[in-house]
């Protein structure tokens, strides 16, 4: 007969891991809608960061190595789901924060930046605020995968002699 606490923690660690998985597909999902409007025209945020390097708009190097990050978040995003869903719980969650504070850093501020609606160029809020959405349910599904495996096995042997269960 399976250890139901054992067994409960990792049933609860795989809904967390899942939800956090489930973050990063709707972030990086996020990251191909519009974040930024010119004229009629709207581009998402890897058109943008486009934009910014064609033109060399910077030259700051953390900015530009930032730009280059950015075009492979959809393969880190993939890379921590894998471990997420191959039970590498602590490797993926750790990539997952890390990504998921890198880009919901970018697109929290690109949705507060917001735009002038009737201005010719502007920022679109449906990118940055479904980007900032799936970042923020990555990491509390990540922290609460970690959490919950971290917990320790004693603890749940006390709490089942608590209830009288052998």
């Amino acid at each position: 007969m399976p250890n139901r606490p054992t067994a409960a923690r990792s049933m609860a660690t795989k809904v967390l891991a899942a939800s956090a998985a489930a973050g990063l597909v709707l972030a990086v999902v996020g990251s191909f809608l519009s974040w930024f409007r010119s004229g009629s025209v709207n581009r998402s945020s890897y058109q943008l960061v486009g934009l910014i390097d064609r033109f060399d708009l910077t030259g700051n190097p953390v900015v530009l190595l930032a730009l280059r990050v950015w075009i492979v978040v959809p393969l880190l995003a993939a890379t921590a789901i894998a471990m997420l869903v191959l039970g590498l719980t602590r490797t993926g969650a750790a990539l997952t924060v890390v990504l998921a504070i890198f880009v919901g850093t970018a697109a929290g501020f690109a949705a507060v930046q917001g735009g002038d609606e009737g201005g010719p160029i502007g920022v679109t809020p449906l990118g940055p605020v479904t980007t900032t959405i799936g970042t923020l349910v990555a990491v509390i599904g990540a922290l609460g995968a970690v959490a919950v495996s971290l917990r320790p096995r004693g603890h749940d042997g006390q709490a089942q002699q608590n209830r009288g269960v052998s």
